[in-house]
């Protein structure tokens, strides 16, 4: 297993709760001996491009098997990643409450429910707490040609190579869908399912969203 952590986080802004969670996570990792790098992207204003730069990095700059796609904004346990891991599967994921209350999440269930275990079979998912191989953004270069885009100028620490110019893709773009608009995240995954892929959640990984909260009236 090799992975790439991919943290978008503007204006380079990390809480302090995810902070720790990646620390504690790279020592496990480092523990059981499994190759890792991590991308952020701090100055991208549309989180649009933010996710697709560092998926294009992913694909054309690195060997990494996995893309792990973490918020700068979510806590988690690191036994939690490794844990989507032992399923082997191509996207498997976890969800997060929504920042209001009474808590809510934001994931929309596949119609028949599918279950596997802890697994259940979803439509999307908010992209904070993600695993997926490489072979998705393979496939999705094959299927959706009119995604790929030559990069401009960018503010990251990571410049442009040659590699990803001529080959990158707007994975996350957002996409019409009955005239509507989904995010990027749901739009990302409307697309894989439309080329075959099932997306699973893991119903027993319980995680944090980091916001803020007024108190009183």
């Amino acid at each position: 297993m090799s992975i790439l952590i991919s943290l978008p986080c503007y204006g380079g802004l990390v809480n302090e709760k995810t902070t720790t969670s990646l620390f504690n996570l790279g020592k496990l990792l480092v523990r059981n001996n499994i190759d890792h790098g991590i991308m952020t992207v701090a100055n991208e204003s549309l989180i649009t491009h933010g996710r697709s730069r560092i998926a294009n990095f992913f694909v054309n700059n690195t060997e990494f098997e996995y893309l792990f796609c973490l918020d700068a904004d979510v806590a988690f346990q690191p036994e939690d990643m490794l844990k989507l891991y032992s399923y082997q599967k191509p996207i498997v994921s976890a969800s997060y409450p929504m920042k209001t209350l009474p808590i809510r999440h934001c994931y929309e269930l596949y119609n028949p429910v599918k279950l596997c275990g802890n697994l259940v079979k979803i439509g999307g998912i908010g992209m904070g707490f993600v695993l997926i191989h490489r072979n998705v953004f393979l496939e999705l270069n094959k299927h959706y040609s009119e995604l790929k885009y030559f990069p401009g100028l960018n503010n990251s620490n990571y410049p442009i190579t040659e590699k990803e110019y001529h080959n990158s893709y707007h994975y996350f773009a957002e996409m019409n869908k009955e005239g509507k608009y989904l995010g990027e995240d749901m739009s990302f995954f409307h697309r894989v399912s439309d080329i075959g892929y099932d997306v699973w959640m893991d119903t027993s990984i319980e995680l944090q969203h980091i916001g803020s909260h007024v108190f009183g009236k």
